[in-house]
């Protein structure tokens, strides 16, 4: 029989062993109904990853309100291989982006690890050369005008230009893209001449090589056209001879015939005057008779190896004129002002006309209508006469138009807005009879220079071996601050 102090001894001990056990069960129990208490926060809120999404907006925040206030949260976007969180935001489940991990948050997910790269570098500077920057201008204060272009078969850009701000100093430069950089064609301090020179007009031969025509200034009413070919070094002019007088006002247009033979054309007072090579000179044929307030020629090669010349008379009229081996004759009637387009403009004029030949050795005519707006207009001489390439008018100005290998002219201009004017290149589609936009530009704002304004000029257009578009052009700043930019065709 127990004694009375080990009765006692085993009540005390049952009480100990009771009391235990219900402080184990009570704290099982509150484990059991939070098993994440050691994290929460003090708003009641679990602590959750925050994210930014990749390449965010301006404006754009990061997810986790509380991380908005936090320094340490506000990081460039990196990329990550974490998937997104199951977000019971509606607008952030319909998101595509994927988005990012805060590096700063100590939460991971179960069984994974973040895997997070610092940002990419900023790309390089991109070569002088593309729609950027400073293009390939040399001299950016000088002024530049009378810009040409052209591509060889080995899909190579030249480009020819007039420099300066003094008709008795200036220059002509030209430059070549050899694939990655614009290469100066002769000396960079003094362009294709030691001679202070205007006015290029600039072709490529058969076998690639560029052959350039200009004007060599002279202090009297008379100047020289010169005519020139690069050898890979420099310019020579040994194979043209002396070159060809002219007025010092004038501006030559020249192209080559199927022997590579240069042809020259130039206004002389009341008379337009083409000159072809042949037999070690340059050989006048019979001058074009001008009425009056004449433009400068444009000049093109037939099939029958003929000169075709543009030209506009009297501001209202396109005539076109082709040599036929003794004579000029008409192309169909001259081209004149549509009235049913500017019937209600008090004045017009027709300017800046542009010449290409298809494939069939048609012509093919752009310009624009001065009125209150500028009015594009393309005609092809096809069956006899002249077909209007439009289903609308383009408002545009200074036309380039060239062929594309599917016989369909391509068509380079400057359009007007508030605070610029960008460059388009469009082409004519002949099965839907209307002008689509090149993947070059025509969309939004055309060719835009990022944030460049000023006055886009002069715009040029060729088509490379592989049927793409190139544009050129000059980007006025300011009086002292001009750029020459190319782009190709995508």
């Amino acid at each position: 029989m127990l004694s009375f102090r080990s009765i006692v001894a085993l009540v005390l001990l049952s009480l100990v062993v009771v009391t235990v056990a219900y402080i184990t069960l009570l704290d099982n129990v509150a484990t059991t109904s939070h098993p994440n208490s050691s994290t929460q926060q003090d708003d009641g809120e679990p602590n959750q990853p925050a994210y930014i999404e990749i390449n965010p907006p301006a404006n754009s925040k990061i997810q986790n309100p509380k991380s908005q206030t936090s320094p340490q949260s506000q990081i460039p976007p990196t990329t990550s291989h974490l998937p997104p969180p199951q977000s019971q935001n509606p607008e952030s489940q319909t998101n595509t982006q994927s988005p990012i991990p805060n590096p700063n948050s100590k939460i991971q997910t179960p069984n994974s690890k973040l895997q997070t790269s610092t940002p990419d570098p900023p790309p390089p500077p991109k070569k002088s050369g593309s729609a950027t920057g400073y293009g390939i201008s040399s001299n950016l204060t000088a002024p530049k005008t009378n810009l040409r272009l052209a591509v060889d078969k080995t899909n190579k850009i030249t480009v020819a230009w007039e420099e300066g701000s003094n008709i008795l100093n200036n220059r002509v430069y030209a430059k070549q893209w050899d694939g990655s950089n614009w290469l100066f064609l002769g000396r960079e301090e003094v362009g294709v001449s030691s001679t202070p020179s205007r006015s290029p007009s600039l072709a490529i031969s058969k076998d690639n090589t560029p052959i350039i025509s200009y004007m060599e200034i002279s202090l009297g009413g008379t100047s020289t056209i010169r005519v020139k070919k690069w050898d890979g070094t420099t310019w020579v002019t040994e194979e043209y001879g002396a070159g060809v007088l002219a007025p010092s006002d004038t501006i030559p247009v020249m192209a080559l015939d199927r022997s590579d033979n240069p042809c020259i054309a130039f206004m002389d007072s009341n008379n337009i005057r083409t000159f072809r090579w042949g037999g070690g000179i340059f050989n006048e044929l019979s001058p074009i008779a001008l009425e009056e307030d004449a433009d400068s020629p444009m000049l093109s090669i037939n099939n029958q190896n003929n000169p075709i010349i543009a030209y506009r008379e009297k501001d209202t009229t396109i005539y076109v004129k082709k040599w036929d081996g003794g004579k000029w004759l008409d192309v169909g009637a001259g081209l004149t002002v549509r009235t049913s387009k500017e019937a209600s403009d008090i004045a017009y004029a027709l300017q800046f006309p542009s010449l290409c030949l298809d494939s069939g050795g048609n012509p093919i005519i752009a310009y624009h209508i001065l009125s209150y707006f500028p009015w594009l207009y393309v005609e092809r001489w096809s069956g006899g006469k002249w077909m209007e390439l439009m289903n609308y008018s383009l408002s545009g100005s200074e036309p380039s138009v060239t062929i594309a290998r599917d016989n369909n002219p391509v068509m380079a201009y400057r359009a007007e807005t508030v605070t610029n004017s960008p460059i388009y290149v469009r082409k004519w589609d002949g099965r839907r009879s209307v002008w689509q936009e090149v993947d070059l530009s025509a969309t939004g704002m055309g060719i835009v220079v990022g944030d460049v304004t000023g006055t886009s000029r002069n715009p040029q257009v060729a088509i490379g071996p592989d049927g793409k578009a190139v544009a050129a052009w000059i980007q006025h700043i300011s009086d002292t601050e001009e750029y020459i930019y190319i782009r190709r065709q995508r």
